[in-house]
């Protein structure tokens, strides 16, 4: 995807639309200087009206003084303000517009918000975007020449809310829980997470059936269970997310736990040393058998994983 990390150039309103037009794609080689440009948008699934986090964040590296800054995100059709931190934040229509004052040299600019999803799924199959823009001026009264800075686009996909084998919100920062629907297939999966100092916690869950021995495996290996898929911030291994995953089936009392990320494969997630905490990241602190089904209790940080035996 190609960001939109560079300066426009915008004129006030009283010249023409078409000048304006024209120097909005020009940038000065005075312009204001910026680095690490960040910007997320978390869970990547989210039920309809249920809340996300929006994150973005400027570096300014230059010698003048800004003012008249503000971060301005637009959303799409639906999208609502929960709060923002800090909380400077309104909006109107489809813009949340946060005020920010002065900028000087080493500044760092970040803004968070939480939005709350539509309560119909968006068009199409529930893709949605938020843009991120920085907005400043180089005068210090009369706005004059305004800038902005735009941070990449971020983007989830909104799902109906209920559906039986996906979940995704951001939980309170005071922690709690997500889950997919009990006894709906051939998984359920619960996820309580801790609390944070951040707005809330970006998570979601994603159970599929397995349609081959070795889709989302590991080699050699033969996976017989379904695939499940969280995804998660990152919490320390003292106070880490909690998953309770039920596998239903014949004969599969047996098999091993199999963690898989984008950095790691465990073919056997190992015993907690202590049940308290993710060590190692992660570890099982209880298993549980019954005749066709077997539920681990596992400890994890939210390092991307899928889960599978």
């Amino acid at each position: 995807m190609v960001g939109r990390k560079f300066i426009r150039t915008g004129l006030v309103l009283v010249l023409a639309l078409a000048a304006a037009g024209i120097f909005a794609m020009v940038g000065r080689a005075d312009d204001p200087r910026f680095t690490d440009v960040t910007s997320s948008m978390g869970p990547g699934i989210v039920d309809t009206n249920a809340d996300v986090l929006v994150k973005a964040s400027w570096h300014y590296i230059d010698n003048q003084t800004l003012n008249h800054a503000k971060v301005r995100f637009t959303l799409q059709a639906g999208w609502t303000l929960v709060t923002g931190a800090p909380d400077v934040c309104s909006q109107t229509d489809n813009i949340v517009t946060c005020p920010r004052g002065t900028i000087r040299f080493d500044d760092v600019i970040a803004q968070a918000v939480e939005l709350k999803a539509p309560p119909t799924v968006p068009l199409p199959n529930g893709a949605a975007t938020v843009e991120s823009d920085l907005l400043f001026s180089e005068g210090p009264e009369n706005p004059g020449r305004i800038q902005f800075v735009s941070a990449d686009d971020v983007h989830t996909t909104v799902i109906a809310a209920g559906e039986p084998n996906k979940v995704g919100k951001c939980v309170a920062s005071n922690g709690g829980s997500v889950s997919t629907d009990a006894g709906a297939g051939n998984s359920e999966t619960t996820a309580t997470v801790p609390a944070t100092d951040e707005l809330c916690t970006p998570i979601s869950i994603t159970e599929k059936m397995r349609e081959s021995p070795q889709e989302s495996c590991i080699d050699d290996y033969a996976c017989v269970l379904d695939i499940v898929t969280t995804d998660s911030v990152s919490f320390s291994p003292e106070d880490p997310i909690k998953l309770k995953i039920t596998f239903r089936g014949q004969g599969i009392n047996n098999l091993p736990l199999l963690f898989i990320s984008d950095a790691r494969q465990i073919p056997s997630v190992p015993e907690c040393t202590d049940d308290r905490f993710a060590n190692p990241d992660p570890c099982y602190s209880d298993k549980k058998t019954r005749q066709q089904s077997v539920t681990w209790t596992v400890n994890w940080t939210g390092a991307d994983p899928t889960w599978t035996g």
